[in-house]
């Protein structure tokens, strides 16, 4: 009775360290998809202040004024999509290690269950 406690903190301690790079990766990936959202806000900001200046002398119905203003917009669309998008594989990883490892331990718990009895 004393050795399956033992051997269940052994596989415990065996579990952290098999998903340990994987949950690393996804950390890094999160800090480096945020760190390029902002980024890329910056650089939305920076495009979206040449639309006035390009503006200037300019009637708004000016197809290029148009074309520009558009784009600037369908750039954050692209950005913040790229980002949720990148965001919501980071968290499925997140989930799959969890599931994973639900798993394992309810295994683990109905094998030591049917040892007890």
């Amino acid at each position: 009775m004393n050795d399956s406690p033992s051997a269940a903190d052994a596989d415990s301690d065996i579990e952290p360290s098999r998903y340990k790079s994987l949950k690393f990766f996804l950390g890094m990936l999160r800090s480096i998809s945020t760190v390029l959202l902002i980024l890329s806000l910056i650089g939305w900001g920076i495009l979206s202040l040449f639309i006035p200046m390009s503006m200037s002398g300019r009637r708004v119905s000016n197809p290029s004024c148009f074309l520009l203003m558009l784009y600037s917009g369908l750039a954050l669309v692209s950005i913040l999509f790229s980002y949720a998008f990148l965001r919501a594989l980071i968290e499925v990883g997140y989930l799959l290690i969890d599931m994973e490892h639900n798993s394992r331990r309810r295994v683990e718990l109905l094998e030591s269950q049917t040892k007890a009895e």
